[in-house]
């Protein structure tokens, strides 16, 4: 994912601030809602949705606008502002539609709130489902993981389609005879009615997601397995999907750290050719790069001029020098 770090710092920060903006008018539109309960009429949604989807959209926000600044070049943290704003979309909506079919104010725009909050919690599956198979490089695995990870990710974002796609009765449960009732899904597709909306795909696409991140941990060494670690613990809540939305963001957080020291270590094991000796420190790097000082040691971000433009490593200064022919004892 190429994303420029000028981009990055403005962007980042204005789609966490209408994250929160969006939290905020959930729980100013629930204050006003008070003693209101849509859930009776809509027993597709969770109860006390209103809470996780502010308390989402703000704990989301937070290490997406943290790693899209620090790098924009990873999807991890655009991913985590595309979550906090499906939730922040989801709760607002909701109780835009409480307010106006409930509180009798008959609003314009109450079929899209109620629309938005059929679909926009849901935005986090995917997320997750992304988080899990291209943790922590930001690139799909190779191989058979890989096309498992696409299927993985196709499934649970055809999952949130349907749930978009569906008539309320069948993403929201909607019950007829309700204060609702007069709202339709203003893109919903009457033939999907007798679909179970995207709950299957949701199930499948997540099963696999969470299973190719445990194989990879216990394929995985050094720094990569101890990164890992993270996406495991979240896996393993999964089925609990209120534990998984508080766990995540913060796991996210804490990992943020981790993923530099392993994009670090993973820099300096690639970047100097093997049986090369520096002018400057004159130390022999072995044939895997063992070496851990001279000019590789530094981040590719850190090699920049002052204008700002990349300094390329002048490889002219390193002159090249077999390895010494071992001899037996």
């Amino acid at each position: 994912m190429r994303v420029s770090e000028g981009l990055g710092r403005r962007a980042a920060p204005t789609l966490a601030l209408l994250c929160a903006a969006l939290a905020a008018a959930t729980l100013l539109l629930h204050a006003l809602n008070w003693g209101r309960d849509p859930y009776r009429w809509l027993p597709g949604l969770a109860a006390g949705s209103w809470a996780i989807d502010a308390f989402g959209a703000l704990a989301w926000c937070v290490p997406g606008l943290l790693i899209a600044r620090r790098r924009p070049d990873l999807p991890f943290g655009w991913l985590a502002l595309a979550a906090a704003l499906g939730h922040g979309l989801a709760g607002a909506g909701l109780e835009w539609a409480t307010l106006s079919e409930l509180g009798g104010h008959r609003l314009p725009g109450a079929a899209a709130g109620l629309w938005l909050a059929a679909w926009g919690g849901e935005v986090e599956l995917p997320v997750l489902a992304v988080f899990y198979v291209t943790f922590p490089q930001g690139r799909r695995p190779v191989g058979r993981f890989g096309a498992v990870a696409i299927v993985a990710a196709a499934v649970v974002l055809v999952g949130v389609v349907a749930q978009a796609l569906c008539p309320f009765a069948t993403s929201l449960g909607l019950r007829p005879g309700s204060p609702f009732d007069g709202l339709s899904n203003p893109v919903g597709l009457g033939a999907l009615g007798g679909m179970p909306g995207g709950v299957p795909f949701f199930a499948v696409g997540m099963l696999l997601a969470g299973g190719l991140v445990v194989v990879r941990w216990r394929r995985a060494a050094g720094e990569e397995r101890q990164v890992l670690r993270w996406m495991v613990g979240v896996a393993a809540a999964g089925p609990l999907v209120v534990a998984a939305v508080l766990l995540l963001p913060p796991a996210v957080g804490l990992a943020v750290a981790e993923i530099e020291t392993f994009l670090r270590v993973e820099h300096r094991d690639r970047c100097r050719p093997a049986g090369v000796r520096t002018k400057s420190a004159g130390i022999e790097t072995g044939r895997l790069g063992g070496a851990r000082d001279g000019l590789c040691d530094r981040l590719p971000e850190q090699q920049t001029t002052r204008d700002g433009r990349k300094d390329k490593i002048d490889w002219t200064t390193v002159v090249s020098k077999p390895l010494p022919a071992r001899t037996n004892a």
